[in-house]
């Protein structure tokens, strides 16, 4: 159980800097151990997710989805809430990478009826909020996905998490650059640019900064088309 634990955790710090192939050799060392003796429930439940979310990083949609499928099953059997909350999340996101966004919506939904049922769930309501934020933004409802940022934002700036609070924004800027207002663009992506920066200063080694950047070029690629829109200075 230690090992599996320990794998698990290895593989989601790999994951955090974007190093993929490297969280799959520590997660295949994990899959091993589970098929080879019993592990118990929590071990379980935490490798399937992250061997969710590591498959589904390397676009492998389909295997994601039954990871998630299994996580959830393991959460349900258990009983806990904050498992069963986190499994629908993911199971929510691995639908909307298939373009399934029914299924995707139900399982946010459902996440987020989780965290409002149980004492201090806010965290678990915020999450909640930003998952069904991106479901709707990519299913192309960005009404609705902005009010469902707004609230992810409130309550996460309650928490101070600056790390969702970050992706939360994100979201928001994202549907703003589609409704073509330059005012909210512009103060959007002033708070997402100083998000940015701080979070990427806070990364020590200059590889995984680098590699944090790259990943999230996009949102520098946004305020280089708002510039040369607004000012058309190339």
């Amino acid at each position: 159980n230690g090992s599996v634990k320990a794998l698990t955790q290895l593989a989601v710090i790999s994951q955090f800097f974007y190093r993929e192939r490297n969280a799959l050799d520590y997660l295949s060392e994990g899959l091993a151990l589970t098929t080879e003796r019993q592990v118990e429930p929590m071990a379980q439940w935490g490798f399937f997710v992250q061997a969710g979310l590591s498959v589904s990083a390397m676009q492998l949609y389909d295997a994601s989805l039954l990871f998630q499928k299994r996580a959830l099953e393991i959460a349900l059997e258990m009983g806990r809430p904050l498992m069963v909350q986190r499994s629908r999340g993911e199971l929510g996101f691995a639908y909307a990478a298939l373009k399934m966004y029914a299924e995707a919506l139900a399982e946010a939904t459902k996440a987020f009826e989780v965290g409002s049922s149980i004492p201090h769930g806010r965290e678990l309501m915020a999450n909640a909020s930003w998952q069904l934020g991106d479901i709707l933004r990519e299913s192309g409802q960005c009404d609705k996905a902005i009010d469902a940022y707004n609230r992810s934002i409130d309550l996460y700036e309650d928490l101070n998490f600056e790390l969702y609070d970050y992706v939360a924004h994100k979201g928001r800027l994202l549907c703003l650059a589609r409704t073509g207002d330059t005012n909210a663009i512009g103060n959007e992506l002033a708070k997402v640019l100083h998000l940015f920066e701080e979070f990427r200063s806070k990364i020590t080694t200059e590889s995984q900064r680098n590699s944090f950047f790259a990943v999230e070029q996009s949102v520098y690629d946004l305020a280089i088309d708002y510039a040369f829109q607004r000012k058309r200075d190339p």
